[in-house]
């Protein structure tokens, strides 16, 4: 894709995921610490610097990879979480965080083990082979429903219907196909040369 046309329909559809708001909760947290304890101008130098590798892998995430908060929130949340746990070593608040923290990090983990897993999914035997064999258990991976989309091109993509997941599908699928999308070689066949915006 060219450009950062994706961007409008894909932050709209951000606020359908759960961990936006728990990254938006995390925000407000951070910021009413902060001007509850209002700190001098080093604290702030020592916090850019302890954030400043969140902050490259952030911005080399959306630059650089396909517009999915599958591969960022790992770094985006330090870029919250960093600083949060600075505020409250400066605080008196550390043990009720801890206290409350561990509450939350218990609460989330029985929910999703309690209602977001599918537990009679999980019958496909697989092994995990470390020196020695441990077997395990996974659910298959289900085919995100598709629509094909014929572009002006000529070129047939795959349009995910109900979010903007991919998974298993083959050819080519897109959430935001680009109406310029179109192969290289002209050959409606030859994925393996590429593609022009």
């Amino acid at each position: 894709m060219n450009g950062f046309n994706w961007f409008g329909v894909w932050f709209a559809d951000r606020f359908t995921q759960w961990e936006t708001y728990l990254f938006l909760l995390l925000a407000l947290t951070v910021v009413v610490l902060a001007v509850r304890i209002r700190l001098g101008r080093s604290f702030w130098r020592g916090v850019a610097l302890s954030v400043l590798p969140s902050l490259v892998a952030v911005v080399s995430w959306f630059a650089l990879t396909p517009p999915s908060y599958r591969f960022a929130w790992g770094p985006l949340f330090t870029l919250l979480t960093i600083p949060l746990g600075w505020l409250l070593w400066k605080s008196a608040l550390t043990r009720i965080a801890v206290v409350g923290g561990a509450f939350a990090v218990i609460a989330v983990t029985v929910f999703s083990a309690g209602f977001r897993l599918d537990w009679a999914a999980i019958d496909q035997d697989s092994d995990w082979s470390l020196g020695v064999s441990i077997p395990y258990q996974v659910a298959p991976v289900e085919s995100v429903p598709v629509v094909g989309q014929l572009l002006p091109s000529g070129l047939s993509v795959l349009v995910p219907v109900e979010s903007d997941q991919c998974w298993d599908n083959y050819p080519l699928c897109t959430p935001a196909p680009s109406v310029g999308l179109r192969l290289r070689s002209g050959d409606q066949e030859n994925f393996g040369s590429g593609f022009l915006p």
